[in-house]
């Protein structure tokens, strides 16, 4: 008998078969149920791999051995004329064919049943078309006036200029974006390419979307600079223009320099300018101090970084700079927004830092009325005042449409007043802008989530932490209590009190166990205040009427709130929440424009919201 007919004697062929559908089978049902029985990613690759293992010894087993009615024995040891073996087949075909059928049955049920339904939430999660993912820009849709400016070499003879070339480039940037007809990649997403240019120009411009690229370096030496610049075509990796230029170091030939740039960009790329356009107005000498302006450039690249350890450096090479030039406008604007972020890295009190920051902003309007930043400012510090911030922040928009700063503010404050789809808009016109701006991306997720889109804000929240967005992670600590996702909420609890275990404890348990009352967790947080060293002096009682996390659209319209999902305390909270709204200026503002679409008004002094 040959080898081929012993095989299928001896059913191995058949066994072979059976195994390999019926792991398949295996394999699509644990990918399916996986989602809906919680089990971890990991599950389905094991499964694979014990199937992939385990098929060799199932043939060697099925030519040692046959079923018989007595039981397993080695085929050598069983008489030919009372072998089972076609019985055995015939069953491993039906086996087969039921495996086959079951796949079959699971393919269609993927491709025509229902979706899955939606989360029990108070809005369904079914996205609106505006979170459609956008199709893919093709290379040759490209808008041909476009350019990103990377950030400039630093050839200084001692290589610690950096932050002067950065500068340089970003104030160049700067000038082209006040050309409407001409596109500009946001100074976040190209200097973010700064340290990769292996990568290759037609690399980078691709992945910032631009037709062009201008790029260059400053030497700094003594009493003189020297600034080159070339402009390249990414498409077709031609140089277009480059030019060098050597000047004394005063701040009038560094602002000439930086409008001949531009003016020259417009030539190549043959735009039209308008009245306000480069070439029909050169760029302002805002200050005739070098060191002032070499100061400001400094203070301005630590201030995109936003690190916390910088922060007082920050305030600090501010306040020299309008020291040495009190008529420094952009100076004082910077200031301005360097007094505005202390508070929010818990470096000062509101009450210090704001009056500073509105006469701060001040001093810079009074000294240049365009500039938007102050106006932006202003905007931010008006607390309890969101008529007067709103307008404050119109009005910055009105004089830039491109500051990333002040649409994020003011995004910022509509979410507060509760009118959720605008703030959704304000925070994706943001990231149209600067598709890089973190804070942004985080507050879309807010603002997704408050509305019900728990998908989209949790993959946009879990993007942000990848890339090490740190703030505000309180906010979806309560979501992940509430939908029973512990390992992300013990995360989030960690990183929110790095030194205090017993703290992550307490707190970790208040989201997830509803019997643990409001009592209890303030017992808990007195005992231990009383004996942990890390905590440094008494911690305050957790209370409903001075709930507050810092974040007013949070405390108003996060729907998993652990007071919220205790039925003891859920009533009085949210009468909280009322009064907060009648305290803070809200009503008044609803009364003046118009209530969001989950709250409305009762007679002429109440109203109601949903949540």
């Amino acid at each position: 008998m040959s080898f081929l007919a012993e095989l299928k004697r001896r059913n191995v062929i058949r066994v072979a078969a059976a195994y390999v559908v019926v792991g398949w089978l295996l394999l699509q049902a644990a990918d399916v149920l996986s989602p809906a029985l919680h089990l971890p990613e990991w599950i389905v690759t094991a499964i694979a791999l014990l199937l992939l293992l385990g098929f060799v010894p199932v043939l060697l087993f099925s030519w040692v051995y046959e079923l018989t009615p007595e039981g397993l024995k080695k085929d050598a040891d069983v008489d030919v004329a009372v072998s089972t073996t076609s019985e055995t087949g015939r069953k491993l075909n039906i086996i087969t064919i039921i495996a086959v059928v079951g796949i079959a049955a699971l393919i269609g049920w993927q491709q025509l049943g229902p979706p899955p339904a939606p989360q029990a939430n108070s809005i369904a999660d079914a996205p609106p078309d505006s979170l459609e993912p956008a199709s893919p820009v093709a290379a040759n849709t490209v808008d041909d006036a476009s350019i990103a400016v990377l950030p400039f070499a630093d050839l200084s003879p001692g290589n610690d200029q950096a932050y002067f070339s950065d500068g340089i480039a970003e104030e160049i940037l700067n000038v082209l974006v006040r050309i409407e007809s001409l596109t500009v990649a946001s100074r976040t997403s190209a200097f973010g390419f700064k340290g990769q240019e292996a990568l290759g120009i037609p690399t980078i411009a691709a992945r910032l979307k631009v037709r062009h690229i201008l790029e260059g370096s400053v030497r700094k030496s003594g009493d003189t600079v020297r600034i080159t610049a070339q402009l390249i075509d990414a498409q077709t990796d031609a140089h277009l223009w480059s030019q060098t230029f050597d000047r004394e170091l005063t701040t009038e030939n560094i602002f000439a320099v930086q409008d001949e740039i531009a003016g020259a960009i417009v030539t190549q790329l043959g735009l039209v300018l308008g009245d306000a356009g480069v070439g029909a107005s050169p760029v302002k000498v805002t200050t005739e101090s070098v060191d002032a302006y070499e100061i400001y450039l400094k203070a301005q690249g630590l201030f995109h970084v936003r690190d916390e350890q910088k922060i007082p450096e920050i305030v600090e090479l501010y306040e020299q700079a309008v020291a040495l030039d009190p008529d420094f406008a952009e100076a004082w604007a910077g200031l301005a927004a360097a007094y505005l972020v202390v508070p929010g890295w818990a470096l000062g009190s509101r009450e210090d830092y704001y009056p500073k920051a509105i006469e701060a902003a001040d001093r810079a309007t009074t000294l240049d009325d365009r500039l938007a930043l102050p106006y932006a400012v202003r905007g931010s510090t008006r607390e309890n005042d969101f008529i007067g911030a709103l307008a404050q922040l119109d009005r910055a928009v009105q004089l830039d449409p491109s500051s990333i700063q002040s649409i994020y503010f003011r995004a910022a404050i509509w979410l507060d007043l509760g009118y959720l789809e605008r703030a959704e808009a304000g925070f994706r016109r943001c990231l149209e802008l600067d598709s890089a701006y973190a804070i942004c991306s985080r507050f879309l997720s807010f603002a997704l989530l408050y509305q019900g889109y728990t998908k989209q804000a949790i993959d946009l929240f879990k993007a942000g932490v990848i890339e090490g967005q740190r703030s505000y992670t309180q906010v979806f600590a309560s979501y992940f209590g509430a939908t029973g996702d512990t390992l992300a909420l013990a995360w989030l609890v960690a990183d929110s009190f790095p030194q205090d275990i017993w703290l992550r404890k307490l707190f970790y348990r208040f989201q997830t166990d509803m019997s643990y009352s409001l009592d209890a967790l303030n017992a808990d947080l007195r005992s231990g205040a009383a004996s942990n060293l890390n905590t440094g002096e008494a911690l305050d009682e957790v209370t409903i009427e001075g709930f507050e996390s810092g974040h007013l659209a949070d405390d108003l319209w996060n729907q998993y709130d652990p007071f919220l999902r205790r039925p003891e305390l859920r009533d009085e909270y949210l009468l909280a929440r009322k009064r907060k709204i009648l305290e803070t200026g809200v009503l008044a503002y609803w009364k003046a424009h118009g209530f969001p679409a989950q709250c409305r008004a009762l007679g002429s002094d109440d109203f109601d919201c949903d949540w």
